[in-house]
Order: structure tokens, then C-alpha cells, then sequence
């Protein structure tokens, strides 16, 4: 069942089961949509209650014309959780999802019972891909943006797919939506331009080495 949320950041587009238990919280990654999850969902067992999101900025969620810390869409997932009155959930999240996280858990690590980090680049040290390197340049990222938007996002994505049969027009239709028009050009330069990992990864090793719970 899909339904949506007014966070404090503007609405939350999410897809629930509504029943099962434990829960399960998903989060994607960039500059993907909570239909990324949708190849894995076949493979869940069907007991689970199944929560994804859409970030602020990506998918079906509100266009918000500022930028967003990761610190802050960790607050947007908790107030989530509270409007859904969930006590306790795992939490399962890929690529720059991990960083939103990361975050979670270093201010709201009560409510989480498991985490599974998938390809998480949470680390000071983390070197960005090279086409988001390219599309931060001023002024040359908006001519890039707005010239080949649709062909950035599949060779971004593409790129860390194994599998990359599987990014199927059902995958791939929503998240090229999400980016169309000179408001989600402005969205998807604004994700591209998330910050540095050296500044927004800093607090990151210490975060994790207080986990507290089951990780993978």
C-alpha cells in the first residue's frame, strides 16, 4: 500500500505491508527510488512487515528546492517511525543510504534492532565516482544535468549493477521521473551535491564503532 507522510521536510512517499513482523525499513541509495528494492522484495519472506521510503528529493517525496543533510534525513525517518508508531525496526539501507544510516544510528540507535549496510560509503576516505565529480563543476553539471539526464542516471546506475538486466523499465521509469523538468534537474544536481566525505563522513568511525547491535 502506498502512502505519504508530511515530515518536516515536506512529504515522505512510502510503500507499506502493513502487517508481519519484524519490520523491515529500506532505504535507497543515489540517485536511485524505493523501487530499487522491488527485485528483492520476491526473495523476502512474506511474515515481514515491509516499509520503503522515497528520500526528500528522490522518487514520489517532495521536491524541497534547499539542500538536505544526511543528519537531517535521519530525523525525517524518525518522525516516520513515530508517525507509524513503530518502537523498534531493522534497518536495511544501500549506497549513500548507509550515510542516512550511519546517521540513524548515532542519534535514534534505540529504535533499531538489526542493521545491514549494502555497499555503504561512509568512510572520511571515500573517493566519489568520477561522474559526480564531473556534474559538481559549476555550471558544466547544469549543462550536463539538463542535456543528458536520462543517460547520466543509467550509466550511473548501470555502473554498480552486477545484474544490470535487472534495471528494468519498472525500476527505471520512476527514478527517471523523479529527475525530469527543471525541478528535478535542480533535485538530482542538488543530491549530486550532497558535500564531501572528509566534512560529512567525519563523525562516521566513531558512530559505527558504537554500534550496538547485530550488523552486516
Amino acid at each position: 500500500m502506498k502512502s505519504s507522510f508530511a515530515s518536516s521536510a515536506g512529504d515522505i512517499v512510502y510503500t507499506d505491508t502493513q502487517t508481519g513482523h519484524p519490520t523491515l525499513v529500506l532505504l535507497h541509495g543515489l540517485p536511485t527510488s524505493k523501487e530499487i528494492w522491488d527485485p528483492v522484495r520476491p526473495h523476502l519472506s512474506t511474515g515481514y512487515r515491509v516499509i520503503a521510503l522515497d528520500l526528500n528529493d528522490y522518487g514520489e517525496s517532495a521536491k524541497i528546492g534547499r539542500h538536505i543533510s544526511h543528519k537531517e534525513r535521519a530525523q525525517v525517518l524518525d518522525e516516520l517511525r513515530h508517525y507509524l508508531r513503530l518502537d523498534v525496526f531493522h534497518l536495511i539501507a544501500h549506497d549513500l543510504g548507509a550515510s542516512v544510516a550511519v546517521e540513524y544510528m548515532g542519534a535514534f540507535s534505540r529504535h533499531v534492532q538489526k542493521l545491514t549496510l549494502m555497499s555503504p560509503p561512509v568512510y572520511p576516505d571515500f573517493s566519489e565516482p568520477f561522474i559526480v565529480k564531473l556534474v559538481r563543476i559549476p555550471r558544466l553539471g547544469e549543462l550536463l544535468v539538463a542535456l543528458f539526464a536520462r543517460p547520466l542516471l543509467r550509466i550511473g546506475i548501470g555502473r554498480g549493477m552486477v545484474h544490470k538486466k535487472r534495471l528494468t523499465p519498472e525500476v527505471f521509469g520512476p527514478i527517471e521521473r523523479a529527475f525530469s523538468g527543471r525541478e528535478g534537474h535542480a533535485a538530482l544536481l542538488r543530491i549530486l551535491r550532497w558535500g564531501t566525505p572528509k566534512v560529512t563522513f567525519q563523525d562516521y568511525p566513531r558512530i559505527i564503532r558504537e554500534i550496538g547491535v547485530p550488523t552486516l
